[in-house]
């Protein structure tokens, strides 16, 4: 998946943005009740073990997201967009929340 990003931090800096958010979630009820409410299915993603997510720069504004070999990829891609994506990569000119 490309993203759309400010560009101002290095894809290894964001990573690293993503694994700390996601080593937090595992425990973070509030969090996850937002996202049912969102309409993702919390339930059938593995939040445990290591952050899934790696972050490859594509160009000055752009990032590339994959979860290589998960079975639950499309689950957490979608989470990525719903999530992480506006807390560790917002789009240009926006503050992460």
């Amino acid at each position: 998946m490309r993203v759309a990003y400010d560009g101002g931090s290095p894809a290894a800096e964001l990573e690293s943005a993503a694994a700390a958010l996601w080593a937090g979630l595992a425990f973070d009820e509030a969090a996850k009740a937002a996202l049912r409410r969102d309409g993702l299915a919390v339930e059938a993603i593995r939040l445990t073990g290591p952050c899934p997510f790696r972050l490859r720069a594509v160009d000055a504004a752009h990032i590339a997201v994959s979860v290589p070999g998960r079975s639950d990829a499309a689950a957490l891609l979608d989470l990525w967009q719903v999530y992480f994506q506006r807390r560790v990569a917002p789009p240009g000119g926006q503050q992460a929340a």
